[in-house]
């Protein structure tokens, strides 16, 4: 008899523990909605808007041109590259060709005279003087971008600087904007931990409990994830240590508890 009462007994607190859950997740749910669109809490700050725009602004405009000129300064080189290529094969195919030319004919009495070894001779060097105005021309490309890449490499150290000297403002207004939302937050998570705390020692007995759980779950939810995790630096310690108590208070309330059976 006493075990068929206790079917009823445990699917009836399993019951009554699905409402209290179900109640605290629309709680919560609403309760993220609101945070989520709290009046009056600041906009993320971002580490540029402490940036001296007076000494900014003209080294955006010339790391943009740097950015321009090198691509176009590369574009050139791409350009005297295909010609640096081409007059080096054109005096390479022409190189071959007089050398076998010249191994297979047969010279005068001084081969250094036939008009038509110098024709040939002349035309080689012309070849190989192309050849060199255009590695010529290449290697002065390369120094352009040399030139470009340590001014780019100048300009970055000097916007590197600028933030170095704008991060302790910004920390010190990130540190107060943190302490204005965990203030917000504050004022609305405070009021429903007490009274939560209140229905805890005042309401365990009332025919309503199911309801009132969730409620009370719903503020500890609050309190450990819409209020800690914004304490600036230390929430950690703070989340931890104050569910370390409230696992000591509940462990202590369970065991008085059982022992009463």
């Amino acid at each position: 008899m006493f075990r068929a009462l206790r079917v009823p007994e445990r699917i009836f607190a399993f019951a009554m523990w699905v409402v209290s859950l179900v109640f605290a997740s629309f709680l919560i749910g609403l309760g993220g909605k609101i945070v989520g669109e709290l009046p009056g809490a600041p906009d993320r700050l971002q580490l540029q808007e402490f940036v001296d725009p007076t000494l900014a602004a003209p080294l955006r405009s010339a790391r943009d041109s740097l950015q321009g000129l090198q691509r176009r300064t590369q574009d050139e080189r791409d350009r005297a590259m295909q010609v640096h290529i081409a007059a080096r094969n054109a005096y390479t195919a022409q190189k071959e060709t007089f050398d076998a030319w010249i191994a297979t004919r047969t010279a005068t009495t001084d081969p250094q005279q036939d008009p038509e070894v110098l024709s040939r001779t002349r035309q080689l060097d012309s070849l190989k003087v192309i050849e060199r105005d255009a590695e010529s021309e290449l290697e002065r490309i390369d120094t352009r971008l040399l030139d470009i890449s340590q001014a780019q490499e100048a300009n970055r150290v000097a916007q590197i600087e600028l933030e170095l000297a704008a991060r302790g403002p910004f920390e010190k207004a990130r540190f107060q904007q943190e302490l204005t939302t965990f203030g917000l937050r504050l004022a609305l998570t405070l009021p429903l931990l007490v009274v939560a705390g209140w229905m805890v020692m005042r309401k365990r007995k009332s025919e309503y409990w199911p309801l009132l759980r969730g409620f009370v779950l719903f503020a500890v939810f609050a309190f450990f994830v819409e209020l800690v995790p914004y304490l600036p630096s230390y929430g950690g310690y703070v989340r931890y240590g104050v569910g370390i108590v409230v696992s000591l208070v509940a462990g202590v309330y369970t065991i008085r508890a059982m022992r009463k059976y």
